[in-house]
């Protein structure tokens, strides 16, 4: 049935009413069908609470207007079948995405509306053949990754930690080997990453 009712981010207030958002395909007057099934993924706020998102099959990234729509951010270089799966905004207001379709993470700067884009088998060989999955800051502000590798490439299945900069950020990877396979990836206010 149309529109498609998951095409869509929404918000639960705490009287557990539920707002949703404009559909994506439906900005404007007309549906556009190339976009009907972006993929809406992963999502967090910046420190306005403005919420941010993946589009993993629109290779997007975009910022809710509230019930006014979305300003959306397509991935450049264009080309590519980025399949971003998750965002975090880091502390200089910076959006970070994970990539799973290039094997890549990536850094929007929204008021330049510019994109950098780091290759993690540029980072590490070995991690050739995973995806990244996850993306979470830590309050140093240091950025973590779920790398999974699952079975067919159990040498990629890590844990990232990217420590950002304008120029090249730094980064260390923790193995995690054969039967971990990370999705997600959360760090505490102690320093542990879950």
């Amino acid at each position: 049935k149309a529109p498609y009712y998951g095409n869509r981010i929404a918000s639960i207030q705490q009287d557990l009413g539920v707002t949703e958002s404009e559909n994506l395909s439906e900005q404007g007057p007309t549906r556009d069908e190339e976009r009907y099934y972006s993929g809406p993924a992963g999502i967090t706020t910046d420190a306005s609470g403005r919420p941010w998102f993946a589009e993993e099959s629109a290779n997007t990234i975009a910022e809710s207007n509230g019930l006014n729509g979305y300003t959306e951010y397509p991935i450049q270089p264009e080309g590519p079948n980025y399949e971003p799966t998750d965002v975090a905004v880091a502390k200089d207001g910076s959006i970070w995405f994970t990539s799973k379709g290039t094997n890549q993470v990536g850094r929007l700067d929204p008021a330049k509306k510019t994109f950098t884009n780091y290759n993690l088998t540029g980072i590490d060989s070995g991690l050739t053949g995973g995806q990244p999955r996850a993306i979470s800051v830590a309050a140093d502000g240091t950025m973590w990754v779920a790398e999974w590798g699952s079975i067919s490439h159990p040498q990629a299945n890590a844990i990232i930690r990217i420590v950002p900069s304008e120029s090249t950020p730094t980064a260390t990877v923790y193995r995690l080997g054969k039967g971990f396979a990370p999705i997600g990836v959360a760090p505490d206010t102690k320093g542990n990453v879950w």
